[in-house]
């Protein structure tokens, strides 16, 4: 394949990287999106320029897939240092690597309650690229706004 999902060729990855050679990286020197990743593209069909060299390089993307680095460098576009996975096997990735931000458990609630095991309740909050992010409420503070 010579071309990306959004029309990007070889030879504009070519013409927009800097080769590395003690990483090995593939330096996305053009546009950068506000998420720290390479963007190629025309405004009306932008793609992560990672994403676009693994199509180029590789093939398609599967549906629902993530195009991972394992150099763990946003702006790298060099397949050799890309593979397919999902959300989970990025964010277990990044884990392994202690690069994952997990937010250390409160002891007590924003009003005081401590948070023992009988005074928390789960729920469900939200979820994103896959994964379901639970909070740990107060049960007190909880049954307190429900009246």
């Amino acid at each position: 394949m010579n071309t990306s999902s959004a029309g990007v060729t070889i030879n504009v990855i070519e013409r927009h990287i800097e080769r590395i050679p003690e990483s090995g990286c593939w330096i996305w020197t053009a546009s950068i999106g506000h998420d720290g990743y390479g963007q190629s593209g025309t405004h009306i069909r932008r793609q992560k320029a990672h994403r676009a060299s693994w199509e180029i390089h590789c093939g398609p993307i599967p549906d629902g897939m993530f195009v991972c680095h394992h150099c763990d460098v946003k702006i790298c576009v060099n397949p050799a240092h890309l593979f397919i996975g999902t959300a989970k096997d990025n964010t277990e990735d990044a884990m392994k690597k202690g690069l994952h931000y997990v937010k250390p458990k409160q002891k007590f609630c924003k009003n005081g309650h401590e948070l023992t095991h009988s005074n928390i309740t789960m729920r469900k909050d939200k979820i994103i690229n896959g994964i379901a992010y639970r909070d740990r409420l107060c049960t007190i503070c909880d049954l307190a706004r429900k009246k």
